[in-house]
């Protein structure tokens, strides 16, 4: 700690405070500030909504999380480089912990970014059982060696493959994307976020259960929107089989209101799901 060293102290702790503290410290409070208006308020979704309109609606301070998370290896990474053991567990816990939370609760709207969270921490927690055993440097002989070495090599490939695959997702996301504000999408985070989490624990359910869940569901949509009872009950009698001519109204009538109107609402809760789970 020489003289240069403390002259560069005022400067790093400006700059801590700034950009370390600062900017987690100020993304945090502005979401909170609105949290009751992230998803239905126009101007705050186009001043903030990059910093939540990946993830879903119960995760919205996701962004804050990953910024502390870096903040977290930074630390780790700089703090503890005189105690390796100390260092590996460290990182060990972050990103372990952070793989059990991003599998288990999926926190992005889209299943890619999902995946490639979760890839991309299994990668890093390998990375380090293998950094642990080079560190170890007890190999019994130059084949496990090589072994190890060849295992380091394919967990880096495996991340660039991983990597470019979530880019191949996002370019077909994105057209998907352009797709439907072409057909007059409208973006709607909360219908995504309905349909991304129904089409998530869809298969939770027995199968057995599956047509009362829905039922179940319709009922509170309906309960909210009785005009749409009408869509409701054409989509059941075409989910059997009948015919147009079956459903009251006849193909000129009713039925042929109520079909278009169950096409244009699957349609655009679709594009809404599409729209709103992809990064402009």
């Amino acid at each position: 700690y020489d003289s240069p060293w403390w002259g560069s102290v005022p400067y790093a702790l400006v700059s801590i405070v700034l950009y370390v503290v600062g900017i987690p410290l100020v993304a945090t409070v502005a979401l909170l500030w609105h949290r009751t208006k992230l998803f239905t308020d126009v101007s705050v979704m186009s001043r903030y909504g990059d910093l939540y309109k990946l993830f879903r609606a119960p995760f919205a301070l996701t962004e804050t999380v990953l910024m502390v998370k870096r903040l977290a290896v930074v630390c780790v990474v700089m703090f503890a480089s005189r105690t390796p053991v100390l260092q590996f567990a460290g990182l060990l816990v972050i990103f372990v912990g952070f793989l059990v939370w991003h599998t288990r609760y999926d926190v992005y709207h889209e299943r890619v970014y999902n995946s490639l969270e979760s890839a991309l921490n299994l990668a890093a927690v390998a990375i380090l059982g293998v950094g642990f055993a080079f560190m170890a440097g007890k190999f019994p002989d130059a084949r496990t060696r090589l072994a190890f070495e060849s295992l380091a090599i394919a967990i880096i490939v495996f991340s660039f493959t991983a990597l470019l695959v979530a880019m191949v997702a996002e370019v077909v996301l994105w057209q998907r994307r352009r797709a439907a504000r072409s057909r007059g999408a409208v973006y709607d985070p909360f219908a995504a976020d309905i349909v991304d989490s129904v089409r998530q624990r869809v298969s939770d359910v027995r199968a057995d259960q599956r047509e009362r869940v829905l039922r179940d569901i319709v009922a509170q949509i309906v309960a909210v929107d009785p005009k749409l009872a009408a869509v409701v009950t054409l989509a059941e009698h075409e989910n059997h089989g009948n015919r147009s001519s079956d459903v009251p109204g006849g193909s000129d009538g009713l039925g042929s209101v109520s079909r278009d109107s169950s096409q244009l609402a699957a349609g655009q809760l679709d594009d809404a799901a599409t729209v709103a789970s992809t990064d402009e």
